[in-house]
């Protein structure tokens, strides 16, 4: 059986040691069908990183049960319907994925999971499932983030998107990244059902503390929750600092362009919402955990990829990857491997200066999975990242105000406008800070890319105009 996962970001407290340094995760579910009464039958996986590293022996255990709460829709209010006990699955250790460095051999990592199948009444509009544990581990963009625990949350919708396998994440490893280096990787999910989905950074959330480490769920709740507070020079869009950082999450692909100047631990928190025919239909929340090492512990040799389907119902997707190598590199070769397959095959050699490559022999509605090899004396490999392209029309309010989409951002190079279907651009626009016009580019050439090469450092500004409106994104040059 498929595990669908959740993982949860929680850090650490004075409490029994079972209940420290969680790190991260995500509650998700997959719908099994009906019982005898009629009932909707849903499988729920909550999965737990936790950090081992200051513990000499084998860590101790996750909690061996946890209780999620399962809230109903009831006049305007979500109400307590059941607390769920759900039983310890499995747990192994695990290593972190390095993007542009080596995981730190002294970091240690726990996976745990829980799993059970739930009934839900299809005569209830919708329902929250909601676990809160204390406490953190200690999270420099976070405010006393040692003495709070989390809450992560999935909303399901019942009737007629009653039938649905929630998005989920095949790599839940916490990201190792160095310091003051850009790097590009992807939060994308996989949607099994071939639903739309949308990226969007929120407000981190805090539940629970030292004395009440395992409350009970609360009678009611009322979404949204009770909102972290971040460290003064981070916020809900600067999460890894404003001072020489950025992160910027493609809304359309997930794709997450950052950097982050000091060295510490840091909680990524983001919302996946899923759409069907124009109606959410389902809302996630997320939590990412980020240690930052200083450079002076890089280890190169590394090649980080990222896989992009740009346009419904045209058969390409674009593969982008960024390196820090520093041997003689001859050139690379890129594979690809169908979901359905476990093998893979080369489908081009490129030459050195190559990071990227549109694939065209591509069949819709199938994931692809690509990786990139670097042909030098050490010929290090790339994690896979994979995209998908469906051949379905979706109309610009299939995700409202997120029709277009600007990648790669930031860039030093070309940037590519990404729209739906029915949005038909007449003309773009790039203007600096002060409002000067650099370029301005006819509609039928937009989608050969806007030229940023050579532009000085800084935020800059590309207007859309569809005839209609004029939207404007923001990029950042670098």
């Amino acid at each position: 059986m498929k595990r669908i996962f959740l993982s949860i970001l929680l850090f650490g407290c004075l409490l029994p040691l079972s209940a420290t340094h969680l790190l991260q995760g995500n509650l998700q579910y997959k719908y099994k069908g009906t019982d005898n009464n009629g009932d909707l039958v849903y499988l729920v996986t909550l999965e737990l990183v936790r950090d081992c590293s200051s513990q000499t022996n084998k860590p101790l255990r996750f909690d061996n049960t946890i209780t999620v709460g399962l809230y109903k829709l009831d006049n305007g209010k979500y109400i307590l319907d059941q607390s769920i006990n759900m039983s310890l699955g499995g747990e192994s250790k695990i290593q972190g994925r390095g993007v542009h460095t080596k995981p730190d051999s002294t970091l240690c990592l726990w996976r745990g999971f829980y799993e059970k199948e739930i009934t839900l009444k299809s005569t209830i509009a919708s329902y929250y499932l909601a676990w809160t544990r204390c406490c953190r581990y200690g999270s420099d963009n976070l405010t006393n983030a040692a003495d709070n625990g989390n809450l992560f949350y999935v909303k399901i919708n019942t009737g007629s998107s009653a039938q649905n396998v929630s998005p989920y994440v095949e790599d839940e490893s916490p990201l190792i990244m160095n310091a003051a280096t850009h790097f590009v990787t992807s939060f994308a999910n996989i949607d099994e059902d071939g639903d739309s989905l949308s990226y969007h950074w929120v407000n981190a959330i805090n539940e629970g503390d030292p004395v009440n480490p395992i409350p009970s769920p609360k009678n009611e709740i009322f979404p949204p929750f009770t909102q972290a507070g971040y460290v003064n020079g981070y916020s809900v869009n600067a999460q890894l600092g404003t001072t020489n950082s950025y992160t910027i999450l493609d809304s359309i692909r997930g794709t997450l362009y950052a950097k982050a100047a000091s060295v510490g631990r840091y909680t990524l928190s983001y919302e996946v919402r899923e759409w069907r025919g124009g109606t959410l239909i389902g809302s996630y929340y997320r939590e990412k955990a980020v240690i930052v090492l200083a450079n002076n512990q890089s280890q190169l040799e590394k090649i980080d990829l990222v896989a992009n389907a740009p346009d419904i119902k045209k058969k390409r997707i674009g593969v982008l990857w960024s390196h820090t190598l520093q041997g003689s590199v001859t050139s690379f070769t890129l594979e690809r491997r169908r979901k359905d397959s476990t093998s893979w095959n080369t489908i081009a050699v490129l030459d050195s200066q190559t990071t990227s490559y549109v694939d065209t022999n591509i069949e819709f509605d199938f994931y692809y999975f690509y990786k990139v090899t670097a042909n030098s004396s050490a010929n290090p490999t790339s994690d896979a990242d994979s995209a998908i392209v469906r051949n379905k029309t979706l109309s610009a309010q299939s995700i409202p105000q997120y029709s277009v989409a600007i990648y790669p951002n930031p860039s030093n190079d070309r940037v590519y406008v990404s729209t739906a279907p029915d949005v038909k651009i007449t003309k773009a626009q790039l203007i600096d800070i002060t409002g000067k016009v650099i370029t301005t580019i006819k509609g039928e050439d937009v989608s050969e890319g806007i030229s940023v090469k050579g532009l000085p450092q800084g935020i800059y500004l590309i207007k859309i105009y569809d005839g209609s409106a004029v939207l404007t994104e923001r990029i950042s040059v670098y």
